[in-house]
């Protein structure tokens, strides 16, 4: 379920920042990821521990429960706070609306493809994109 989440979050950032800010954007972001998952596992020792047992429920399953319920919770907040696009950001005005979309024009972000193409379109584009494959092997030398 976690998989397309990484690259959602990096095509969110794409879709509102510059190319000279998106690099440090992203590094942020990934520092994040890993600083988050050193406090998960304090955090899953601490659950663990603490309510081992508690109402006849394995510490495990607390775990599971505590860690879940949190992350529901979030995923709701989420979908009304996470802007979509520059355009459609109930949130921002007018102006900060024109401003965001005339930053991400000025970097002719997107510009490569005009016109709108089809999902299979899409994937075959993908597929035989050298990039795709450079990217991927990137990602897989990081040695998580």
């Amino acid at each position: 379920m976690e998989s397309g989440f990484f690259p959602g979050v990096l095509f969110l950032l794409s879709s509102w920042y510059r190319k000279k800010e998106l690099a440090k954007r992203m590094a942020w972001f990934y520092s994040a990821a890993i600083i988050s998952g050193a406090f998960g596992g304090l955090l899953a020792g601490g659950i663990t521990e603490s309510l081992a047992g508690k109402r006849g429920i394995a510490a495990w399953r607390w775990l599971f429960i505590v860690e879940g319920a949190m992350t529901i919770i979030l995923s709701f907040g989420a979908m009304f706070l996470l802007p979509d696009w520059p355009s459609t950001t109930r949130w921002l005005t007018e102006d900060e609306k024109r401003l965001a979309q005339a930053r991400i024009a000025a970097d002719n972000i997107g510009a490569a493809h005009t016109k709108d193409i089809g999902h299979w379109a899409s994937l075959k584009a993908a597929a035989f994109e050298w990039r795709t494959y450079m990217f991927l092997f990137m990602y897989m030398m990081v040695g998580e």
